[in-house]
């Protein structure tokens, strides 16, 4: 019985047995582990690299002379230059998409696409540039195309308000140039009425947004 017992242990015996390996089969296994830590620690570099990207682009304005200006400074300054008015845009803004959307109005792309091909050709008339007018004003011509697309919205929802009749126009050009004899051209009343037009939204717009403020429910948490 005793040895039946001894030969079962051999049996379950898990150990195993030594392996040795030639000098050469061992700088090849240490070449193999040295290059996968020289990839290990590459991968890290690469990591680290980028995450120092981030963090520099992410919290970092400026550095004057080792000392840095993080974005957090910034913001600050500019919130105390033009928080107000930035912030009072923003609310004018998200009043008038949400009543866009609650009257259903939409505005074609192409209107918005022919308009700015309007600006571009009056510019051009007074020897200007699109690109370079925007440029100063901080501006892309994706900003200005959201402009328009919001300038167009309301003027589909303030409708008759900004209607302007023959009467006005005639009135108007003759103010303007009382001296004329010749009939004002069919372009000369276009700009007539565009310009009317223009003063009539921007008077009405004033009463208009000021109602839906009224109406709406406004909560600020910050002071300025």
């Amino acid at each position: 019985m005793a040895k039946r017992k001894g030969q079962k242990k051999s049996k379950l015996s898990t150990s195993k047995p030594e392996v040795n390996l030639s000098p050469e089969k061992k700088e090849v296994r240490k070449v193999k582990i040295d290059k996968k830590v020289l990839m290990g620690a590459g991968a890290v570099f690469v990591v680290l690299s980028l995450l120092f990207l981030f963090v520099k682009n992410w919290f970092l304005a400026a550095v004057v002379n080792n000392q840095p200006i993080t974005r957090l400074d910034l913001l600050s300054e500019l919130e105390k230059r033009a928080g107000k008015q930035t912030l009072d845009s923003l609310i004018t803004k998200s009043l008038i998409l949400q009543e866009e959307k609650k009257q259903n109005v939409a505005v074609p792309s192409q209107e918005v696409e022919d308009y700015i091909v309007q600006i571009k050709a009056d510019l051009e008339k007074q020897g200007q540039k699109l690109e370079d007018v925007l440029k100063l004003q901080g501006m892309t011509e994706n900003d200005l195309r959201e402009q328009v697309e919001i300038q167009k919205a309301i003027e589909k929802m303030m409708g008759d308000k900004i209607q302007v009749t023959d009467e006005e126009v005639a009135a108007y050009l003759a103010q303007m140039n009382p001296e004329a004899k010749a009939e004002p051209t069919a372009e000369e009343k276009d700009n007539a009425r565009e310009q009317l037009k223009q003063q009539k939204l921007a008077t009405e717009f004033d009463v208009w947004m000021n109602n839906l403020k009224s109406q709406s429910k406004i909560r600020y948490f910050l002071t300025f």
